[in-house]
């Protein structure tokens, strides 16, 4: 396993939190097909439409690609990817508006019902339509058995709990009158395009035990130069084949050099306790993140980075602190248990 510490030194803005948000709008006033940034994309529906069966979807990991003011009427426009568990390319497309986001948001995806309508104003989900020869709005594509639908009719409800775990539950109609319900729970991966693949090596949700009795934290200051002070925490696996979890958040005073109680939450502003999300790339991993050393027959160990949710610091002496972990990587694991045990500090 390699643990590499990759410090971001940019401006606290969302990109700061490994979020690089696309802001698509047309040119003109009237907005214009939106821009479909993948080199390679995925089949979109042709405008023929053959589902005709009920979909009680098992939704499995969730990404998103956002648009702004797209409209240009005050509103927020994503596309949010539903994929489905039962087949590795079916997928639900729904084409969001919602609110206008805060100068410093906490979370993009606003919460609130959807309904399905062909209105661009906000808390409306779009339905699914040929535009000449380009697919908009909500669909159900499956390039397995070569079905697509398109959702035009329901309600889409989101809810939001802290660190950007959303809930997202679909009771939708297709316009040759087949259901569409299905439900989700996690992260929502935010990114420039249509495609996303997991950086998460892991396997499926992970129940935390068997982690090493003591840890280390090491505070690195205002590195990231917004004011805030950077510091990482590492339950350390030190043995091929041991898990580990590594976290790194940002606390309100740079200089101060002690661990901070409370909770932190993964968020999309650059504040104090924020959990900052992880990144994974070739067998190495920025916390936070969840990992398992390599061994001769997997080299590469397991990397997990985290995307959502929250930890709980608490101090229970001079040395011994509880951790409560309750978190999603990438790949929409549920990663979740509670440690306690001895930190250390080590310098920078």
């Amino acid at each position: 396993m390699n643990f590499k510490h990759l410090i971001k030194a940019s401006a606290a803005t969302l990109t700061i939190l490994g979020m690089s948000l696309a802001i698509a709008c047309g040119s003109s006033d009237d907005p214009q097909p939106k821009p479909n940034p993948t080199p390679n994309p995925e089949p979109e529906p042709d405008g023929i439409v053959n589902l005709e069966k009920n979909l009680d979807l098992t939704i499995s990991r969730s990404h998103a690609q956002y648009f702004g003011d797209y409209y240009k009427n005050g509103t927020a426009n994503y596309v949010i990817y539903c994929y489905d568990r039962a087949y590795s390319d079916a997928r639900l497309r729904l084409d969001l508006i919602g609110p206008a986001l805060s100068e410093n948001p906490t979370s993009i995806l606003a919460a609130g019902t959807y309904t399905i309508a062909q209105e661009t104003t906000e808390m409306h989900c779009l339905p699914g339509q040929m535009n000449g020869d380009t697919a908009e709005g909500s669909w159900y594509e499956n390039s397995t058995t070569n079905e697509v639908g398109w959702i035009t009719s329901g309600t889409i409800i989101v809810s939001e709990a802290e660190g950007q775990v959303y809930t997202i539950e679909i009771d939708a109609t297709t316009d040759l009158g087949y259901t569409v319900k299905g439900s989700y729970e996690g992260g929502v991966i935010f990114g420039e395009n249509n495609t996303y693949t997991p950086m998460s090596t892991l396997t499926g949700d992970c129940s935390l035990s068997g982690l090493p009795a003591e840890g280390i934290y090491t505070f690195y200051g205002d590195v990231l130069g917004i004011g805030l002070g950077y510091t990482i925490i590492d339950i350390k696996a030190a043995n091929p084949g041991d898990a580990g979890f590594a976290i790194a958040v940002l606390q309100a005073d740079s200089s101060a050099r002690e661990l901070v109680e409370g909770p932190y939450a993964v968020s999309s502003s650059a504040a104090a306790n924020v959990l900052y999300p992880g990144m994974a790339q070739d067998g190495s991993f920025e916390p936070t993140a969840y990992y398992v050393i390599g061994t001769q027959t997997s080299q590469n160990g397991i990397q997990a980075p985290v995307q959502a949710g929250t930890i709980k610091l608490t101090k229970l002496d001079e040395t011994n602190w509880q951790i409560e972990i309750d978190t999603y990587d990438d790949a929409n694991n549920h990663i979740f248990g509670t440690w306690s045990g001895a930190l250390t500090e080590q310098q920078a």
